[in-house]
C-alpha cells in the first residue's frame, strides 16, 4: 500500500508500507448434523474457504487420522472421545499462516439396531406384518437413518417345520416373501437372520436376528 509523506517545501515522497493481509474465513461441515465426530468411522468433513479454492488451505488434526478425499473433502478417523481439533493454514508468500482452530466433540455412536415396523422380535398383529416393506436400521438418540441393511435372509416356521426361505438383497423384502407373507398364520414364526448393515463411511456390520410370532 502507497502512502503519501508531505516534507518541507512541499516535497512528495513515495513511500511503499506493507499491506495488511485480511485473513479469509473457512466454514466446517460435517455428515453427522450435531457436528460430532464419531469413533471408528471415516467421519466426512468438509472445510470451504471464503475466497480462495481448496488446494490454497493446509489442514491438520491433532488427534486422530486426517485424509484429504477431494476438492473440499476430508475423511477423520479417531479412536478416543473428547474433542478433535481442527487447524486450517494457507500458505502466504511462501509461509503458512493460520486462518484459525476449529474444535469437534468426538463420541462414541450407539450401535445400530435392525427392526421391522418399530418391533424388535416378540409378537406381531399378522395383518400389521402384511404390511411392512423391510427391515430398518434405527440408533439410540439419533432420529436420522445413516445405516441401511444391504442383506437378510428370511425364514418361516410352521408347527416348527421349515415352509420358506430366502435371501433379500438391501433394506425391502422381495416379491417372494411379499407373496408368501400373504399366506401366513397366526402361530407361525418369522425369523430374520444375517442381517448385514452398512452405512455411508462405515465398515459393514453383522446385527442380531430378530423373531416375530404371528398372532
Amino acid at each position: 500500500m502507497k502512502t503519501l509523506v508531505f516534507l518541507a517545501g512541499w516535497t512528495v515522497c513515495w513511500c511503499i508500507t506493507p499491506a495488511v493481509l485480511r485473513a479469509q474465513q473457512f466454514a466446517v461441515t460435517t455428515e453427522w448434523l450435531n457436528g460430532t465426530v464419531y469413533i471408528g468411522f471415516d467421519n466426512r468433513i468438509e472445510i470451504s474457504p471464503e475466497r480462495d479454492g481448496c488446494d490454497a488451505i493446509t489442514v491438520t488434526a491433532d488427534a486422530g487420522e486426517l485424509k484429504k478425499d477431494r476438492d473440499c473433502r476430508y475423511f477423520l478417523r479417531v479412536s478416543r472421545e473428547g474433542t478433535v481439533t481442527l487447524k486450517v493454514q494457507q500458505k502466504v508468500n511462501g509461509k503458512l499462516v493460520s486462518l484459525g482452530n476449529r474444535s469437534l466433540p468426538v463420541k462414541h455412536l450407539s450401535p445400530p439396531v435392525a427392526s421391522v415396523g418399530g418391533r424388535k422380535s416378540g409378537p406381531f398383529p399378522l395383518a400389521g406384518f402384511k404390511l411392512q416393506t423391510g427391515v430398518v436400521i434405527t440408533q439410540e438418540g439419533i432420529t436420522r437413518r445413516y445405516f441401511e441393511a444391504i442383506s437378510f435372509g428370511i425364514k418361516v416356521y410352521r408347527n416348527r417345520n421349515l415352509v420358506f426361505e430366502t435371501t433379500c438383497a438391501g433394506p425391502y423384502f422381495n416379491n417372494a416373501c411379499k407373496n408368501f407373507f400373504q399366506s401366513l398364520r397366526p402361530g407361525d414364526t418369522v425369523i430374520i437372520d444375517s442381517i448385514r448393515a452398512s452405512c455411508t463411511s462405515c465398515r459393514v456390520q453383522a446385527l442380531g436376528d430378530l423373531t416375530y410370532i404371528m398372532t
